[in-house]
């Protein structure tokens, strides 16, 4: 919440987007700190990317669902960004960013 100076006291200043939004982009963040500190303190490691033909291991992580943060699938940038391409035509019910 945004704190805003009114003369001696502070007032939090509720934030024009709804409730979802804002835990949506919560979740997503605390999903990839906490992958991020995961590989970082050996909990998990990286692999290859995981699509068949390909063998980069500069990879990325992607989260098929942010509740389950440690749960991630290892793509190369080409194929993170192909997946996220493709996943609005098959899940147009869900919103989809380029992480």
């Amino acid at each position: 919440m945004k704190e805003v100076k009114l003369g001696e006291r502070y007032q939090y200043k509720p934030y024009k987007q709804g409730n979802y939004i804002l835990l949506t982009k919560r979740m997503k963040q605390s999903a990839r700190k906490l992958a991020h500190k995961a590989v970082k303190d050996g909990r998990i490691t990286k692999l290859p990317c995981e699509f068949a033909d390909c063998t980069q291991v500069k990879v990325e992580a992607h989260h098929p669902d942010y509740s389950m943060p440690l749960e991630v699938l290892w793509l190369c940038r080409a194929h993170h960004l192909e997946l996220h391409k493709y996943l609005p035509t098959v899940y147009p019910q869900a919103h989809f960013a380029v992480a």
